[in-house]
């Protein structure tokens, strides 16, 4: 099959080092295969002549840089990319990544050659560092919407967000989790991909779906499977495409004030408004 472009969308926020590292290892592992990559800048700790020569070594390596002059949020600065920069018919798929992520060896090559080509989404395999567990389906099923109303609560709650969380380790530890290796697993549709790394295939766009999910951070998934839901398009898990997330141990276990009040007004914006 010939070599179709893609685009992947990934944010400067104060992780100069890391972003490097992903782009210098996108193009390592995308060789022949047209990857273009976009960067777009919501906030960066470099400043003047050291942002300006980080800047110009983050263009050598041939990525694009958008900056837009204020943080958009993730998906806002998603959008934003995609809005300048994805081309539909030149453009195969648009893909939303972290940064803290690696790609198997022959990931570009098995995606390029995907022959599910009525697929919205595609969910990849995304191997946590911490449990050593495939991070998707993130839903295989829809949620209940009272699940997010009662979220929403408990987000807007120190006590409770602890409990919950507390709560959800010790689940995951009884359940074992969705083990990376060993266990036969194969390519089905599913509700919701994981939002560390989302392939949004061009027949999204042009079926008409956007990206216009107006919350600053969190239930990004929830916004895109509602948004095919309503194509009556599909998401597709792929387990053949493997990717390595890097989650950091003493990151975000217990969130801050502030990404409280952002998962508490995010779950509750999915009951009012998309899980109808």
């Amino acid at each position: 099959m010939k070599n179709e472009k893609i685009l992947i969308s990934a944010i400067l926020y104060n992780n100069e080092a890391e972003l490097m590292s992903f782009v210098q290892h996108v193009f390592s592992v995308a060789k022949e295969f047209i990857v273009d990559i976009c960067v777009t800048v919501n906030s960066s700790s470099l400043h003047g002549e050291e942002y300006a020569s980080y800047k110009e070594k983050l263009i050598l390596t041939g990525a694009t840089i958008l900056e837009p002059g204020s943080n958009l949020g993730y998906f806002g600065a998603m959008n934003y990319a995609y809005k300048k920069k994805f081309t539909e018919g030149i453009h195969r798929y648009f893909i939303v990544s972290n940064t803290d992520l690696s790609f198997d060896a022959d990931f570009f090559k098995i995606l390029n050659d995907y022959k599910l080509l009525d697929a919205c989404i595609v969910a990849p395999r995304i191997i946590s560092s911490l449990s050593c567990n495939d991070q998707n389906p993130m839903y295989v099923e829809r949620p209940s919407r009272v699940k997010f109303y009662i979220l929403s609560k408990i987000f807007s709650s120190l006590i409770l967000t602890i409990m919950q969380r507390v709560f959800n380790l010790v689940i995951r530890k009884l359940r074992g989790g969705k083990k990376a290796s060993g266990v036969a697993v194969s390519a089905r549709e599913i509700y919701a991909a994981h939002g560390a790394l989302i392939i949004i295939s061009g027949n999204f766009f042009s079926e008409g779906g956007n990206l216009n999910y107006p919350m600053f951070l969190f239930c990004e998934e929830i916004f895109l499977a509602e948004e095919v839901r309503s194509l009556k398009g599909k998401i597709v898990y792929e387990p053949s495409l493997i990717s390595y997330h890097e989650e950091h141990k003493t990151t975000g276990f217990i969130p801050s004030k502030k990404m409280r009040q952002f998962l508490s007004e995010s779950h509750l914006f999915c009951y009012e408004n998309m899980l109808k």
